[in-house]
This record gives C-alpha cells, sequence and structure tokens, in this order.
C-alpha cells in the first residue's frame, strides 16, 4: 500500500509524557511542509525536499531504506539529511493508520528521561 503513491507530509505533533499534545506542523517553514517520501519495492526510498527548500544549498533529495513489519504494525525508515547528504536519519515507529490515501505513524524517543511521542501524519497522492 505505501508503494506506487507519493507520500506528502501533512502534520507532526508531539505528546509528552504528561500527555500535553503540541502541533508542530503548523509552525513548520513551508519548505518542510511539501516534502514527502517514495516508499519503492524492495525497501529502497526516495525522500524529496518538494518545490520548496529551506536553503538553495539542500539536495533535492536523497534515497534510503524502509521496511514494515509483516503484520504493518511498524515502519521503520532510514535516510541521509537533505542539508549534508551525509548524516544518518531513522525513523521507527508504530503504524497507527495506513490507508491509501493516509499514513500515520508514532516514533517514541526519550529526553532527559522524559519520553516523547511524536505522531507523524502523511497523506498519499
Amino acid at each position: 500500500m505505501l508503494q506506487a503513491k507519493t507520500w506528502v507530509v501533512s502534520g507532526r505533533s508531539v505528546t509528552n509524557g504528561q500527555g500535553h499534545v503540541a502541533d508542530l506542523y503548523t509552525g513548520w517553514p513551508a519548505c518542510y511542509q511539501d516534502d514527502f517520501f517514495l516508499f519503492h519495492p524492495g525497501g529502497h526510498l526516495v525522500f524529496d525536499n518538494g518545490a520548496a527548500k529551506c536553503s538553495p544549498s539542500e539536495h533535492q533529495s536523497t534515497t534510503g531504506s524502509w521496511a514494515l513489519n509483516p503484520d504493518g504494525t511498524a515502519l521503520q525508515i532510514k535516510f541521509t539529511s537533505l542539508t549534508s547528504n551525509t548524516v544518518p536519519q531513522q525513523i521507527r515507529g508504530r503504524v497507527e493508520e495506513l490507508t491509501p490515501a493516509k499514513l500515520v505513524f508514532v516514533h517514541t524517543d526519550t529526553v532527559n528521561g522524559q519520553v516523547f511521542a511524536i505522531r507523524y501524519t502523511y497523506q498519499g497522492q
């Protein structure tokens, strides 16, 4: 279901350990709001800057890998940074929703002993 679509970011929020939710997407510069993933067969991935780059020196796209576990509940994405094309990025998350039009997954991270859940939403086009 992930393949053969362009998955454009449409939401990003964080929930802290106390349950407070903050919308990160609306505060993002427009240059991040058109970024997208292309999931290709064999676990190949393209992460693209979209039409608006945050800096002229950024790469237009970078490649990486992806894996969805057999029951479709966990997604792992690896790619390099668009600013340097050498800094590795990795997102592992629990899939909350996957339809032909929408992907929602949650990545958890611990900072200074506090757990944060970052929710990513993408629209399939």
